[in-house]
């Protein structure tokens, strides 16, 4: 089994020339279009994929596109850890948590914070993650702007927190914000590993209705903003019934690890 890497294609393909073994690659994004390039590019990379035997891939949608012949394929989204949190809810305040890359202007995390905006008095926005020093000075700067709105702090940037400090922070959150600006001509082509994180945390994610997420076996524990605007973002989280939500027995994690140890095995044989 490989882990695709854009750099190690020609490696691969390089040993396959000369040993026979059984190639499965594992896809958890196609590169070229993480960076937005051109369509011949993203062919050219997904071209490179053909010579293996087996798929894992990271979406229910990437089979269509990648697998040109029809190869055994099954789907990880991403870690199954299920750690089963309980959750104590405070009748005060309901937290949300973004939690992920800091882009600069127009980025997923911009859209987040911009929707605290629209939230009432009893929402807090938790901000963590990594970026450039000039990204998260921007959106420090937005978050200032954010809370001058709103005539209090509504919103705060906790760093980027690991380990026990991160899954001691997920414990106090409700909400979870996957908030995705990319279009599906390139969302298609990767998983939002947030989505598994707030699961698995037993946090409620809100996400935009892009194919990969939209198509996937987590549809149904997701809760889908309809437009790419901060009112739209608020509108999603405050029709959340947090109550009624954690009083449903859901062990979504669960079953896709149970699911995947089983397909697994059969890709192998």
């Amino acid at each position: 089994m490989v882990y695709h890497s854009y750099l190690l294609n020609k490696v691969v393909n390089f040993c396959r020339f000369f040993a026979n073994f059984k190639l499965i690659y594992e896809v958890e994004e196609i590169y070229q279009a993480a960076w937005q390039n051109s369509n011949k590019k993203i062919k050219h990379e997904i071209e490179a994929l053909q010579n293996a035997d087996a798929f894992i891939f990271v979406n229910d949608v990437m089979n269509q596109k990648c697998n040109h012949h029809n190869k055994p394929f099954i789907v990880c989204y991403g870690n199954y850890n299920n750690k089963k949190i309980a959750k104590s809810i405070n009748y005060n305040i309901i937290n949300i948590v973004y939690a992920g890359f800091i882009g600069g202007k127009d980025s997923d995390v911009m859209l987040a914070i911009d929707s605290a905006e629209f939230l009432p008095d009893n929402y807090f926005l938790n901000v963590l993650g990594y970026g450039t020093e000039e990204n998260i000075k921007g959106m420090k700067n937005k978050i200032k702007e954010i809370n001058v709105k709103c005539g209090k702090e509504i919103v705060e940037y906790f760093g980027c927190l690991s380990g026990d400090e991160y899954d001691n922070f997920l414990k106090k959150c409700q909400i979870g914000l996957s908030t995705r600006v990319l279009i599906d001509e390139y969302s298609d082509f990767t998983f939002p590993s947030k989505v598994l994180v707030y699961l698995s945390n037993n946090i409620i994610p809100v996400s935009s209705k892009i194919n990969c997420i939209l198509n996937s076996k987590v549809s149904e524990s997701i809760v889908f903003y309809d437009e790419n605007s901060p009112a739209s973002v608020a509108e999603a989280i405050v029709s959340i019934d947090v109550n009624k939500y954690y009083s449903q027995d859901k062990d979504v994690i669960t079953d896709l690890d149970s699911k995947f140890i089983l397909d697994f095995n059969k890709l192998l044989n």
